[in-house]
C-alpha cells in the first residue's frame, strides 16, 4: 500500500537530546518555580510526579476536554490554587522548564535532511506526546532546527485530549485528521509509545540512531515505487 501521510515523533527523534541532563534541568527549574508558591523540593517533585501521571491515566477518558486543560485543572487541586492562578502559573512554567533545559537539546542533522526530502512527498504530521502547550512544542521545534510550517497538523496539549502510549492518541489522531491508517508511516524513537500506532493498523518504523533516516528514507522510497 502507497504511503501518503507521515506521523513523525519529536523528541529523540526529529530533536535530540541528553537524557540525564534534561532530567535535571527540568526538575531543578521546576522546583524553582514552585518555592515562591511555597513548596519544598520533595513537594515540588510529587507536583510533577502526580500531574505527570493524572494526565497520562484519563488518556482512555474520550471526553473531549484536551490536555492542558486536564494539567490545569490537576495542577490547581495539587497546589491549591485557584484555576485561573494554576493556569497562569503552569503556562509560563512550562515554557520556562524548557527553556532551562536548553542546554540539553540539540538539533539533528539528518532530522533536518530527511524533513526536506520527506515534505515534497508526503503529507508531514508531527505525532509527538501531547503533554504540553503549541508554544512549548514549538520551542522546541525551533531548537530542532525545524519550523512548525512543515508540518500539516502538530499535536499539542491544547488539541489533544489522550497521549502517548494510550491507543486511543493514535486513534484520536485519526479521527481528527480522517487519516487512513494503511497509507500512514509512524516514525518515532521509542517502541513503547510510539509502537501502539501498529494496533490501529499503521505501520511504524523505530529509529535506534539518527542514520536510521537514511535507512528510512529507502524503505519509503521502495514502498511507493
Amino acid at each position: 500500500m502507497m504511503k501518503t501521510t507521515l506521523l513523525i515523533d519529536l523528541d529523540g527523534t526529529l530533536l535530540g537530546a541528553h537524557p540525564r541532563k534534561l532530567h535535571w534541568y527540568f526538575i531543578s527549574a521546576f522546583v524553582k518555580e514552585l518555592k515562591p508558591l511555597g513548596f519544598g523540593f520533595i513537594q515540588a517533585l510529587l507536583i510533577l510526579h502526580k500531574l505527570k501521571i493524572s494526565v497520562r491515566d484519563s488518556s482512555h477518558q474520550m471526553n473531549g476536554v484536551v490536555n492542558w486543560e486536564k494539567s490545569i485543572a490537576f495542577f490547581s487541586q495539587l497546589t491549591a490554587l485557584q484555576p485561573e492562578e494554576a493556569r497562569s502559573h503552569l503556562t509560563d512554567m512550562s515554557m520556562k522548564c524548557f527553556v532551562h533545559a536548553r542546554p540539553s537539546l540539540y538539533e539533528l542533522k539528518e532530522a533536518q535532511e530527511f524533513i526536506l526530502w520527506a515534505k515534497d512527498h508526503y503529507k508531514l504530521i508531527l505525532a509527538t506526546n501531547p503533554m504540553w502547550p503549541a508554544a512549548v512544542v514549538d520551542y522546541r521545534l525551533e531548537i530542532a532546527g525545524i519550523q512548525p510550517s512543515e508540518f500539516e497538523f502538530i499535536t499539542h496539549a491544547e488539541n489533544m485530549s489522550s497521549c502517548k502510549p494510550n491507543v486511543h492518541y493514535y486513534q484520536e489522531l485519526k479521527n481528527k485528521l480522517n487519516l487512513k491508517p494503511e497509507e500512514c508511516f509512524m516514525i518515532g524513537n521509542d517502541e513503547e509509545k510510539d509502537g501502539p500506532a501498529r494496533e490501529i493498523g499503521v505501520d511504524v518504523f523505530i529509529l535506534k540512531s539518527p542514520s536510521d533516516f537514511r535507512v528510512l528514507r529507502k524503505k519509503l522510497e521502495s514502498l511507493n515505487g
